[in-house]
Protein backbone atom coordinates (compact mmCIF):
# COMPACT_ATOMS: atom_id res chain seq x y z
CA UNK A 1 0.00 0.00 0.00
CA UNK A 2 1.28 3.45 -0.86
CA UNK A 3 -0.69 6.18 0.88
CA UNK A 4 -0.43 9.61 -0.68
CA UNK A 5 -1.66 12.63 1.28
CA UNK A 6 -1.31 15.86 -0.70
CA UNK A 7 -3.96 17.91 1.09
CA UNK A 8 -5.68 17.75 4.41
CA UNK A 9 -9.45 17.49 4.28
CA UNK A 10 -10.82 16.58 7.66
CA UNK A 11 -13.56 13.98 7.61
CA UNK A 12 -15.81 13.76 10.64
CA UNK A 13 -19.12 12.11 11.29
CA UNK A 14 -22.50 13.66 11.81
CA UNK A 15 -23.55 13.97 15.43
CA UNK A 16 -25.87 10.95 15.35
CA UNK A 17 -23.14 8.58 14.16
CA UNK A 18 -20.31 7.28 16.31
CA UNK A 19 -16.87 8.17 15.00
CA UNK A 20 -15.36 4.72 15.26
CA UNK A 21 -12.97 4.45 12.32
CA UNK A 22 -10.01 6.12 10.66
CA UNK A 23 -9.65 5.83 6.88
CA UNK A 24 -7.59 7.79 4.37
CA UNK A 25 -7.82 8.41 0.63
CA UNK A 26 -11.34 8.93 -0.68
CA UNK A 27 -12.58 7.60 -4.03
CA UNK A 28 -15.77 8.23 -5.97
CA UNK A 29 -18.51 5.65 -5.52
CA UNK A 30 -18.09 2.78 -7.99
CA UNK A 31 -14.55 3.70 -9.07
CA UNK A 32 -12.81 1.39 -6.62
CA UNK A 33 -15.43 -1.05 -5.28
CA UNK A 34 -12.87 -3.40 -3.73
CA UNK A 35 -11.01 -0.46 -2.09
CA UNK A 36 -7.72 -1.74 -3.47
CA UNK A 37 -6.53 1.84 -3.84
CA UNK A 38 -8.73 3.83 -1.46
CA UNK A 39 -10.19 4.02 2.04
CA UNK A 40 -7.13 2.57 3.68
CA UNK A 41 -7.62 1.58 7.29
CA UNK A 42 -5.24 3.34 9.67
CA UNK A 43 -4.06 1.65 12.89
CA UNK A 44 -5.77 3.35 15.83
CA UNK A 45 -3.47 1.95 18.49
CA UNK A 46 0.30 1.98 18.77
CA UNK A 47 0.37 -1.80 19.09
CA UNK A 48 -1.50 -2.13 15.77
CA UNK A 49 0.94 0.28 14.13
CA UNK A 50 3.88 -1.78 15.36
CA UNK A 51 2.22 -5.03 14.26
CA UNK A 52 1.71 -3.48 10.80
CA UNK A 53 5.39 -2.47 10.58
CA UNK A 54 4.90 1.28 10.91
CA UNK A 55 8.14 3.05 11.79
CA UNK A 56 8.60 5.11 14.95
CA UNK A 57 10.04 8.55 14.19
CA UNK A 58 11.31 10.90 16.87
CA UNK A 59 11.59 14.67 16.88
CA UNK A 60 8.35 15.40 15.01
CA UNK A 61 6.27 16.73 17.89
CA UNK A 62 6.79 18.61 21.12
CA UNK A 63 3.62 17.10 22.58
CA UNK A 64 3.37 14.10 24.87
CA UNK A 65 2.90 11.77 21.90
CA UNK A 66 4.70 9.02 19.97
CA UNK A 67 4.82 9.30 16.16
CA UNK A 68 4.78 6.42 13.67
CA UNK A 69 5.10 6.80 9.90
CA UNK A 70 3.87 4.32 7.32
CA UNK A 71 7.22 3.08 6.07
CA UNK A 72 10.90 3.89 6.13
CA UNK A 73 11.68 6.80 3.84
CA UNK A 74 8.03 7.88 3.40
CA UNK A 75 6.91 10.69 5.69
CA UNK A 76 3.66 11.54 3.93
CA UNK A 77 1.35 9.90 6.47
CA UNK A 78 2.24 9.65 10.15
CA UNK A 79 0.06 8.84 13.14
CA UNK A 80 0.43 10.16 16.67
CA UNK A 81 -0.40 8.08 19.75
CA UNK A 82 -0.88 9.12 23.36
CA UNK A 83 0.89 7.64 26.40
CA UNK A 84 -1.71 4.86 26.55
CA UNK A 85 -1.01 3.90 22.93
CA UNK A 86 -4.32 5.23 21.59
CA UNK A 87 -4.72 7.36 18.49
CA UNK A 88 -4.44 11.10 19.12
CA UNK A 89 -3.81 12.61 15.70
CA UNK A 90 -2.72 12.26 12.10
CA UNK A 91 -0.06 14.20 10.23
CA UNK A 92 -0.29 14.55 6.45
CA UNK A 93 2.71 15.81 4.53
CA UNK A 94 4.07 16.55 1.09
CA UNK A 95 7.70 16.77 0.08
CA UNK A 96 8.83 20.36 -0.21
CA UNK A 97 10.58 19.45 -3.46
CA UNK A 98 7.30 18.14 -4.93
CA UNK A 99 5.51 21.47 -4.52
CA UNK A 100 8.38 23.89 -4.95
CA UNK A 101 7.18 24.93 -8.40
CA UNK A 102 3.69 25.88 -7.13
CA UNK A 103 4.71 27.81 -4.02
CA UNK A 104 4.05 31.08 -5.86
CA UNK A 105 0.43 29.96 -6.40
CA UNK A 106 -0.20 28.37 -3.01
CA UNK A 107 2.37 29.67 -0.58
CA UNK A 108 2.24 27.43 2.47
CA UNK A 109 4.64 29.64 4.37
CA UNK A 110 1.81 32.20 4.68
CA UNK A 111 -0.54 29.67 6.31
CA UNK A 112 0.01 28.88 9.95
CA UNK A 113 -1.33 25.32 9.81
CA UNK A 114 1.67 24.23 7.72
CA UNK A 115 5.08 23.54 9.21
CA UNK A 116 8.27 22.31 7.60
CA UNK A 117 9.63 19.20 9.29
CA UNK A 118 12.54 16.94 8.46
CA UNK A 119 11.39 13.33 8.16
CA UNK A 120 13.76 10.58 7.04
CA UNK A 121 16.33 13.28 6.16
CA UNK A 122 13.98 15.08 3.75
CA UNK A 123 12.00 18.28 4.21
CA UNK A 124 8.20 18.08 4.17
CA UNK A 125 5.38 20.55 4.47
CA UNK A 126 3.25 19.02 7.22
CA UNK A 127 -0.21 19.61 8.63
CA UNK A 128 -1.48 17.84 11.74
CA UNK A 129 -4.94 17.36 13.20
CA UNK A 130 -5.87 15.92 16.58
CA UNK A 131 -8.92 13.94 17.61
CA UNK A 132 -8.57 14.76 21.30
CA UNK A 133 -8.03 18.12 22.98
CA UNK A 134 -4.60 19.58 23.73
CA UNK A 135 -5.52 19.39 27.43
CA UNK A 136 -6.23 15.66 27.14
CA UNK A 137 -2.95 15.13 25.29
CA UNK A 138 -1.02 17.02 27.98
CA UNK A 139 -2.65 14.81 30.63
CA UNK A 140 -1.40 11.70 28.85
CA UNK A 141 -4.35 10.94 26.60
CA UNK A 142 -7.22 8.47 26.95
CA UNK A 143 -6.82 5.35 29.03
CA UNK A 144 -9.85 3.95 27.20
CA UNK A 145 -10.98 4.75 23.65
CA UNK A 146 -14.28 2.88 24.00
CA UNK A 147 -13.94 2.15 20.29
CA UNK A 148 -14.05 5.82 19.31
CA UNK A 149 -11.44 7.70 17.32
CA UNK A 150 -12.63 11.00 18.78
CA UNK A 151 -15.65 12.39 20.56
CA UNK A 152 -15.35 16.13 21.11
CA UNK A 153 -14.08 17.74 17.92
CA UNK A 154 -10.94 18.26 15.87
CA UNK A 155 -7.93 20.46 16.61
CA UNK A 156 -5.58 21.73 13.91
CA UNK A 157 -2.01 22.34 15.06
CA UNK A 158 -0.75 25.75 13.98
CA UNK A 159 2.44 27.69 14.51
CA UNK A 160 0.49 29.72 17.11
CA UNK A 161 -1.15 26.83 18.97
CA UNK A 162 -4.38 25.08 18.01
CA UNK A 163 -7.55 25.84 16.07
CA UNK A 164 -10.59 23.96 17.41
CA UNK A 165 -13.26 22.80 14.97
CA UNK A 166 -16.47 21.62 16.69
CA UNK A 167 -17.72 18.21 15.69
CA UNK A 168 -21.31 19.35 15.10
CA UNK A 169 -22.22 21.73 12.27
CA UNK A 170 -24.74 23.45 14.55
CA UNK A 171 -21.83 24.73 16.66
CA UNK A 172 -20.02 26.47 13.79
CA UNK A 173 -20.21 30.22 13.52
CA UNK A 174 -21.03 32.31 10.46
CA UNK A 175 -17.39 32.52 9.37
CA UNK A 176 -17.76 29.03 7.87
CA UNK A 177 -19.31 28.97 4.40
CA UNK A 178 -20.77 26.05 2.46
CA UNK A 179 -18.82 25.22 -0.70
CA UNK A 180 -19.41 23.05 -3.75
CA UNK A 181 -18.29 19.44 -3.41
CA UNK A 182 -18.72 16.01 -4.98
CA UNK A 183 -21.99 14.69 -3.57
CA UNK A 184 -20.57 11.43 -2.20
CA UNK A 185 -17.99 13.35 -0.19
CA UNK A 186 -20.54 15.41 1.71
CA UNK A 187 -20.73 19.14 2.32
CA UNK A 188 -17.50 21.11 2.35
CA UNK A 189 -17.36 24.02 4.77
CA UNK A 190 -14.62 26.59 4.38
CA UNK A 191 -13.08 29.28 6.50
CA UNK A 192 -9.78 30.16 4.85
CA UNK A 193 -7.37 28.50 5.14
CA UNK A 194 -9.23 25.58 6.78
CA UNK A 195 -11.51 23.00 5.18
CA UNK A 196 -13.90 20.69 7.00
CA UNK A 197 -15.80 17.86 5.34
CA UNK A 198 -19.16 16.68 6.65
CA UNK A 199 -20.22 13.36 5.12
CA UNK A 200 -23.68 12.93 3.71
CA UNK A 201 -26.17 11.07 5.87
CA UNK A 202 -28.74 9.04 3.94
Amino acid sequence: MKVVAVLLLIAATASAIEWADLLVKWSRSGEDPSHANSFFQMPRTKSDAINNSWIEVTGLTSLNLTVYCYEEGDGRVCLEYDSYGNIAGIQAAVLCSDVENVQSIYNRSNLNQYQIKTIFDEEYWTSTIYFISPETIAAGGRSEMNGLTGTEGIWIRTTDGFIEIPRNVSEWDSAWTKEACVSEMGNLRLIPPYCYLVPCVY
